[in-house]
């Protein structure tokens, strides 16, 4: 039997990763039902230890079936100006630690 996309589509949320304790905050959330989460960040990582962040929201998230779906970062990394230049820096570092 081959498997339905339109089957496999979760109810997801997005989570500012960069809030002081982002992990604590998904646990708060999972009751609501979500199935997936995407970790996002707002033109920096703000000094968040990305492999730390993660086992946090693995722990966070424990047995239950939710998944990371993706990391965000909301930037433009395009142009020249110093946050700019962050943004890029924030993308390199995450895909650096996918």
């Amino acid at each position: 039997m081959t498997p339905n996309p339109l089957l496999d589509i979760r109810i997801g949320t997005m989570v500012r990763a960069n809030l002081d304790d982002p992990a604590a905050y998904i646990k708060q959330i999972l009751p609501l039902g979500f199935e997936s989460i995407q970790p996002f960040f707002w033109q920096t990582l703000g000094g968040k230890d990305l492999p730390r962040l993660a086992g946090q929201i693995r722990e966070a998230i424990g047995d239950a079936d939710v998944t990371v779906s993706s990391l965000g970062v909301f930037g433009n990394p395009l142009e020249d100006g110093e946050v700019d230049r962050g943004v890029l820096k924030a993308w390199e570092t995450v895909i650096d630690n996918a």
